[in-house]
């Protein structure tokens, strides 16, 4: 990835998250005026320590970040095909925490969204089997 297409992810992700250039400044103390560089392109892409100090403040992992900036391989490109119930909530979750609509996820919704894929996934076991 080039740096321009870098700044352009890392601007995505930032408004995806809701924050704004100074929020970032103030987790991290990466100055704004850096970040601002960065994502239009005009300076290089930030090095492995910076990417660490920004990962937490737009809840990503490090490696995530450092996977998109190309300092490491994707490890693998297929999503997985069964999870952790927990983490499909937090997938959940945080797919609806900066949604305009809904605004927020009411909880027996959330619970709804979680049994009926836990119950797609039942009769996919009793259809097909388990092939673990």
């Amino acid at each position: 990835m080039q740096a321009r297409e870098f700044g352009e992810f890392l601007r995505a992700l930032r408004k995806e998250k809701g924050l704004t250039i100074r929020q970032i400044e103030t987790y991290t103390g990466v100055s704004n005026s850096y970040l601002s560089l960065v994502e239009n392109g005009k300076r290089g892409i930030p090095s492995p320590d910076i990417l660490k100090q920004l990962a937490p403040a737009l809840k990503v992992t490090y490696e995530f970040l450092m996977e998109k900036a190309g300092y490491i391989e994707q490890e693998d490109p297929k999503p997985p095909t069964t999870m952790d119930p927990k983490d499909l909530e937090g997938l959940i979750r945080m797919r609806f925490a900066n949604s305009k609509v809904p605004r927020r996820i009411k909880e027996h919704q959330l619970q709804s969204i979680i049994n009926s894929i836990k119950s797609l996934e039942e009769m996919e076991k009793e259809e097909f089997g388990d092939e673990d």
